[in-house]
């Protein structure tokens, strides 16, 4: 039993290390293939404590994803957040630091606990637009009815995943041998 309890242990901090390269994120960046539609999803590693102070806010994280079809030029990145808060935010949309608008997809709402609420959201931005955050990293305004969270997604994260991404792409676009 002592053997088990330890090697949960380790693997939980193991998964809780911080990524603080792009070399960090390239690794934690993995692709997996959906079978019935065909396509490969690339899926980032999750980064987390993203958000600026607020003491309304318990916990965040966030993580980057695209997918890949063979023959197809990948375009679309999505961006989830899953924030733990204090009351409902009802995020429903954002904006970035350039003033640029984005829609965001509300996935799940769900009660943890009492006073531990979750909400989980994403938006969808055009691969240019991401690799024009490479220098700067992202800066992005969620906001509802009742509440925002400032997040910010560093550029290394940015770096490291586009870096997986095209080594994908690379490799879903050649043949099988």
């Amino acid at each position: 039993m002592k053997k088990i309890f330890a090697l949960l242990s380790a693997i939980l901090i193991i998964g809780c290390v911080p990524m603080a390269t792009p070399r960090d994120v390239a690794d934690s960046t993995t692709l997996k293939f959906d079978s019935y539609a065909k396509k490969y999803a690339v899926m980032g590693g999750n980064l987390y404590d993203v958000h600026e102070k607020n003491s309304s806010v318990n916990s965040s994280h966030a993580s980057l994803s695209g997918e890949l079809t063979k023959g197809a030029e990948a375009e679309d990145i999505d961006l989830a957040l899953s924030c733990h808060f204090k009351y409902w935010f009802f995020l429903d949309r954002a904006i970035d630091s350039d003033g640029i608008k984005f829609k965001a997809a509300v996935l799940s709402r769900d009660v943890i606990s009492g006073d531990d609420l979750s909400e989980l959201v994403m938006i969808e931005f055009k691969r240019s637009y991401l690799e024009s955050k490479k220098e700067s990293g992202l800066n992005i305004k969620f906001y509802g009815d009742s509440g925002s969270v400032i997040i910010r997604v560093p550029s290394f994260y940015i770096i490291g995943f586009l870096e997986k991404y095209d080594q994908y792409s690379r490799q879903v676009k050649e043949p099988q041998r």
